[in-house]
């Protein structure tokens, strides 16, 4: 499964992981979590997915770039990002997990990658393998 974002990141994750997971012959779960923190707008849940499918899409169109011929099956979630990742990891069946570290410019690579918090609860609470782009 990948996971990916409205961030910047993501694309990366998707690139990497992409080219990676091409070399198998492995279903691809793409996920996208639309996130509960959106308390400081007005937008509703209904609202953003039409933003949620045109950014899924457009990973979708990324993989297929990189070389993936695999099968990518999407998945959309509304919640916190660690419980719904984890929620989806318990019920498909899933062999690895890809997620960027959510880098920061200017900040050290592998301390943004340890204190990332999502990418930290993701790496400690996952229930199979996780590559880290």
């Amino acid at each position: 499964m990948i996971c990916a974002g409205p961030d910047t990141p993501s694309s990366e994750t998707i690139r990497v992981g992409g080219r990676w997971i091409s070399n198998t012959d492995a279903q691809i779960g793409l996920l996208h979590v639309i996130t509960n923190k959106r308390i400081e707008t007005n937008i509703n849940s209904s609202d953003l997915a039409p933003v949620s499918n045109n950014l899924v899409n457009q990973f979708f169109l990324q993989l297929r770039d990189v070389g993936v011929k695999n099968k990518i099956v999407p998945y959309i979630r509304q919640g916190l990002v660690v419980d719904e990742v984890l929620r989806e990891l318990s019920e498909g069946n899933y062999q690895l997990l890809v997620i960027g570290a959510h880098f920061q410019p200017g900040q050290d690579l592998w301390q943004g990658t340890l204190l990332d918090d999502v990418t930290d609860q993701l790496l400690n609470r996952s229930s199979c393998s996780v590559l880290i782009i």
